[in-house]
C-alpha cells in the first residue's frame, strides 16, 4: 500500500510502501481509507501485526517522504 496526493504538478507519493495481508480479498475503499487517520496535527496508519496470529490491528504513525 502506498499514499499518494494530487498536486498542482501532479501526483506525489507521500508515504509507503507497507504490507497490508488481505489473503485475497477485497478491500472497499471506505476500508482503506480508515486506515489512514489524522489526530493532532500527526497522520497515523492502522496496521495488522502480523506477528499475532489474529492480526490484531495497531495504530502507528506514518512516515511521510519528503
Amino acid at each position: 500500500m502506498t499514499t499518494w496526493t494530487l498536486r498542482s504538478d501532479g501526483w506525489k507519493c507521500i508515504a509507503g510502501p507497507w504490507l497490508i495481508p488481505t489473503a485475497g480479498e477485497y478491500q472497499s475503499d471506505i476500508s482503506l481509507r480508515n486506515r489512514i487517520v489524522l489526530e493532532n496535527d500527526t497522520v497515523y496508519f492502522w496496521q495488522e501485526d502480523i506477528a499475532d496470529e489474529h492480526f490484531t490491528m495497531q495504530k502507528q504513525i506514518l512516515p511521510l517522504e519528503k
